[in-house]
Protein backbone atom coordinates (compact mmCIF):
# COMPACT_ATOMS: atom_id res chain seq x y z
CA UNK A 1 0.00 0.00 0.00
CA UNK A 2 1.19 3.45 -0.77
CA UNK A 3 0.58 6.59 1.15
CA UNK A 4 2.97 8.98 -0.17
CA UNK A 5 1.17 12.27 -0.57
CA UNK A 6 -1.70 11.40 1.50
CA UNK A 7 -2.20 13.60 4.60
CA UNK A 8 -3.02 12.68 8.19
CA UNK A 9 -4.34 14.77 10.34
CA UNK A 10 -1.38 17.25 10.35
CA UNK A 11 0.74 14.96 8.68
CA UNK A 12 1.50 14.80 5.36
CA UNK A 13 3.21 11.55 3.95
CA UNK A 14 6.70 11.96 2.24
CA UNK A 15 8.24 8.47 1.13
CA UNK A 16 8.46 5.34 2.44
CA UNK A 17 10.65 5.09 5.50
CA UNK A 18 11.69 0.93 6.64
CA UNK A 19 10.13 -1.87 7.79
CA UNK A 20 10.64 -3.00 11.50
CA UNK A 21 9.81 -6.39 12.56
CA UNK A 22 7.57 -6.48 9.92
CA UNK A 23 5.73 -3.53 10.45
CA UNK A 24 6.21 -0.41 7.66
CA UNK A 25 7.12 3.14 8.69
CA UNK A 26 6.70 6.29 6.50
CA UNK A 27 8.43 9.39 6.69
CA UNK A 28 6.24 12.17 7.30
CA UNK A 29 5.93 16.24 7.26
CA UNK A 30 3.86 18.23 9.97
CA UNK A 31 2.11 21.24 9.28
CA UNK A 32 4.23 22.70 12.02
CA UNK A 33 7.41 21.96 10.05
CA UNK A 34 8.27 19.28 11.96
CA UNK A 35 9.41 15.77 10.28
CA UNK A 36 8.66 12.70 11.46
CA UNK A 37 8.41 8.92 11.12
CA UNK A 38 5.42 7.24 12.00
CA UNK A 39 4.29 3.40 11.78
CA UNK A 40 1.61 2.89 9.20
CA UNK A 41 -1.37 1.48 10.95
CA UNK A 42 -1.13 4.80 13.67
CA UNK A 43 -1.24 6.70 10.31
CA UNK A 44 -4.13 5.17 8.83
CA UNK A 45 -5.87 4.38 12.37
CA UNK A 46 -5.60 8.40 13.42
CA UNK A 47 -3.84 7.32 16.66
CA UNK A 48 -0.95 9.75 15.31
CA UNK A 49 -1.84 13.38 13.71
CA UNK A 50 1.19 15.13 14.25
CA UNK A 51 4.92 15.09 15.01
CA UNK A 52 4.10 15.74 18.61
CA UNK A 53 2.94 19.36 18.39
CA UNK A 54 -0.46 18.99 18.53
CA UNK A 55 -0.62 16.94 21.85
CA UNK A 56 1.34 19.71 23.44
CA UNK A 57 -0.45 22.22 22.10
CA UNK A 58 -3.73 20.80 23.34
CA UNK A 59 -2.26 20.46 26.69
CA UNK A 60 -1.49 24.12 26.92
CA UNK A 61 -4.40 25.29 25.66
CA UNK A 62 -5.95 23.25 28.19
CA UNK A 63 -3.90 24.95 30.87
CA UNK A 64 -3.99 28.53 30.13
CA UNK A 65 -7.06 29.28 32.28
CA UNK A 66 -5.16 29.50 35.49
CA UNK A 67 -4.32 33.07 35.16
CA UNK A 68 -0.66 32.17 35.17
CA UNK A 69 -0.04 32.35 31.67
CA UNK A 70 2.77 34.79 32.23
CA UNK A 71 4.43 33.37 34.86
CA UNK A 72 7.71 32.68 34.66
CA UNK A 73 6.56 29.21 36.29
CA UNK A 74 4.48 28.72 33.38
CA UNK A 75 6.79 29.05 31.16
CA UNK A 76 9.60 26.96 32.72
CA UNK A 77 6.33 23.83 32.67
CA UNK A 78 5.76 24.91 28.97
CA UNK A 79 9.18 24.54 27.76
CA UNK A 80 9.32 21.00 29.78
CA UNK A 81 6.44 19.77 28.01
CA UNK A 82 7.93 21.10 24.61
CA UNK A 83 11.15 19.42 25.25
CA UNK A 84 9.93 16.03 26.21
CA UNK A 85 6.82 16.07 23.38
CA UNK A 86 8.30 18.16 20.45
CA UNK A 87 10.37 16.50 17.86
CA UNK A 88 10.72 19.35 16.08
CA UNK A 89 12.41 21.11 18.83
CA UNK A 90 15.89 21.36 18.82
CA UNK A 91 16.60 19.83 22.43
CA UNK A 92 14.29 17.24 21.72
CA UNK A 93 16.67 14.53 21.30
CA UNK A 94 18.61 15.27 25.19
CA UNK A 95 14.50 14.96 26.34
CA UNK A 96 11.68 13.20 24.70
CA UNK A 97 14.19 12.04 21.80
CA UNK A 98 16.28 9.71 24.71
CA UNK A 99 12.84 8.85 26.90
CA UNK A 100 12.52 11.54 29.17
CA UNK A 101 9.04 12.17 30.01
CA UNK A 102 6.40 14.24 32.13
CA UNK A 103 4.80 12.17 34.68
CA UNK A 104 0.90 12.06 34.03
CA UNK A 105 -0.19 14.02 36.69
CA UNK A 106 2.08 17.35 35.47
CA UNK A 107 0.53 17.65 32.33
CA UNK A 108 -1.78 19.71 34.06
CA UNK A 109 0.01 23.01 35.03
CA UNK A 110 -2.06 23.61 38.04
CA UNK A 111 -1.35 20.26 39.16
CA UNK A 112 2.59 20.81 38.47
CA UNK A 113 2.41 24.16 40.35
CA UNK A 114 0.53 22.80 43.43
CA UNK A 115 3.27 20.97 43.76
CA UNK A 116 6.24 22.79 42.59
CA UNK A 117 4.99 26.33 43.17
CA UNK A 118 5.62 26.82 46.96
CA UNK A 119 8.96 26.57 46.56
CA UNK A 120 9.46 28.58 43.31
CA UNK A 121 11.26 32.15 43.25
CA UNK A 122 12.46 34.49 41.02
CA UNK A 123 15.23 33.66 38.28
CA UNK A 124 15.04 29.95 39.06
CA UNK A 125 13.65 27.42 36.26
CA UNK A 126 13.02 23.77 36.24
CA UNK A 127 15.75 20.85 36.90
CA UNK A 128 15.80 17.16 37.06
CA UNK A 129 17.92 15.81 40.15
CA UNK A 130 18.94 12.60 38.27
CA UNK A 131 19.17 13.44 34.64
CA UNK A 132 18.32 10.00 33.42
CA UNK A 133 14.76 10.01 34.82
CA UNK A 134 12.11 12.18 34.24
CA UNK A 135 10.09 15.03 35.24
CA UNK A 136 8.20 14.19 38.00
CA UNK A 137 7.82 14.46 42.05
CA UNK A 138 10.75 13.86 43.99
CA UNK A 139 13.09 14.15 41.19
CA UNK A 140 13.00 18.05 40.29
CA UNK A 141 13.88 21.19 41.84
CA UNK A 142 14.19 24.96 41.18
CA UNK A 143 18.10 25.78 40.18
CA UNK A 144 19.50 28.66 38.96
CA UNK A 145 21.10 29.18 35.70
CA UNK A 146 24.40 28.71 37.33
CA UNK A 147 23.10 25.31 38.74
CA UNK A 148 21.88 24.30 35.50
CA UNK A 149 24.61 24.49 33.98
CA UNK A 150 26.98 22.58 36.09
CA UNK A 151 24.80 19.77 36.12
CA UNK A 152 24.48 19.80 32.31
CA UNK A 153 26.00 16.69 30.87
CA UNK A 154 27.80 18.88 28.36
CA UNK A 155 29.86 20.03 31.45
CA UNK A 156 33.55 18.98 31.67
CA UNK A 157 34.39 17.66 35.13
CA UNK A 158 38.00 17.86 36.36
CA UNK A 159 39.24 15.69 39.20
CA UNK A 160 41.93 17.30 41.53
CA UNK A 161 42.98 16.75 45.17
CA UNK A 162 40.34 13.47 45.03
CA UNK A 163 37.55 16.31 44.28
CA UNK A 164 35.85 16.27 41.42
CA UNK A 165 33.85 19.74 40.04
CA UNK A 166 32.97 21.54 36.93
CA UNK A 167 35.76 24.16 35.57
CA UNK A 168 32.77 26.59 36.62
CA UNK A 169 33.26 25.16 40.06
CA UNK A 170 36.90 25.17 40.21
CA UNK A 171 36.80 29.08 39.32
CA UNK A 172 34.86 29.68 42.11
CA UNK A 173 36.28 28.05 44.68
CA UNK A 174 39.82 28.77 43.06
CA UNK A 175 39.31 32.41 42.13
CA UNK A 176 41.21 31.44 38.98
CA UNK A 177 39.63 33.36 35.52
CA UNK A 178 36.73 30.56 34.12
CA UNK A 179 38.46 30.93 30.72
CA UNK A 180 42.03 31.24 32.09
CA UNK A 181 41.34 27.21 33.56
CA UNK A 182 39.82 26.24 30.50
CA UNK A 183 42.77 27.17 28.73
CA UNK A 184 45.13 25.68 31.25
CA UNK A 185 43.16 22.57 31.21
CA UNK A 186 43.00 22.29 27.28
CA UNK A 187 45.35 24.12 24.90
CA UNK A 188 47.99 24.22 27.26
CA UNK A 189 47.32 21.15 28.74
CA UNK A 190 48.25 21.13 32.30
CA UNK A 191 47.49 18.67 34.74
CA UNK A 192 44.58 20.13 36.48
CA UNK A 193 46.19 20.02 40.07
CA UNK A 194 49.36 22.62 38.19
CA UNK A 195 46.24 24.65 36.43
CA UNK A 196 44.22 25.01 39.81
CA UNK A 197 47.59 25.81 41.60
CA UNK A 198 49.13 28.44 39.50
CA UNK A 199 48.65 31.57 40.63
Amino acid sequence: MNLEGQKFGKLTVLRFGHILKRRSYWECRCECGGAVTVYQYALRSGKTKSCGCLRRDVLVKRNTTHGKSKHPGYTSWSAMLTRCTNQNQPHWKHYGGRGISVCPEWLSFDRFWKDMGPTWKPGLTIERKNGDKGYQPGNVKWATWKEQQNNTSRNKRITAFGITRTVSQWSDATGIKYHSLAQRLGKLGWTPERALTTP
